[in-house]
């Protein structure tokens, strides 16, 4: 996750973690992979009649039309990592997080 969450390469990985170039490779692709399964189950666009009625609740909620869906982030609290990974989750209001991204829809 830590790959993908900061666009690390492989060796930087590697000195960090501890972990073998071949893992770190396939701990990645196996990720992406279920991310890939993942999304197909969960993020689905509306389709037909239902982009109707999603366009109409979003314009009923907050008087925006033609919406199909929105993102939204939000920041998840962690606890301390050890310690070489501080500066990576310390967040600028204070405390340690991580940031959480979704596409969602009515």
């Amino acid at each position: 996750m830590y790959k993908l969450a900061q666009v690390a390469n492989v060796l930087t990985c590697n000195e960090l973690f501890a972990i073998e170039h071949s893992t770190v490779g396939l701990v990645f692709y196996e990720m992406v992979m279920a991310i890939n399964v993942m999304l197909k189950k969960f993020i689905i666009w509306p389709m037909g009649a239902r982009i109707q009625y999603v366009m109409i609740s979003f314009r009923s909620l907050c008087d925006m039309p033609n919406v199909m869906g929105a993102i939204e982030g939000t920041r998840i609290c962690i606890t301390k990592l050890v310690d070489f990974l501080e500066d990576y989750y310390y967040h600028k209001i204070g405390g340690y997080g991580m940031v959480a991204q979704a596409v969602v829809g009515n």
